[in-house]
């Protein structure tokens, strides 16, 4: 945050090769916004966002 604001990193455009294992991505495509979460990603950062402990937990068909 910067003076109460939250300040977003700016936009890429997405290709294979921009995207972390280790990384989480939030996509929009106009019409959907989706998460794209790598195998990667820490255990604490999934509790945090989505309070499972890994990714192997998560199911994208019931994520909503």
């Amino acid at each position: 945050m910067v003076d109460g604001l939250t300040v977003m990193p700016a936009g890429v455009r997405l290709s294979a090769e921009a995207l972390e294992g280790h990384g989480v991505y939030l996509i929009d495509n106009g019409l959907l916004l989706l998460m794209w979460i790598g195998k990667q990603v820490p255990s604490q950062l999934l509790v945090d966002l989505l309070n499972v402990p890994d990714a192997e937990r998560l199911d994208g068909a019931k994520v909503t």
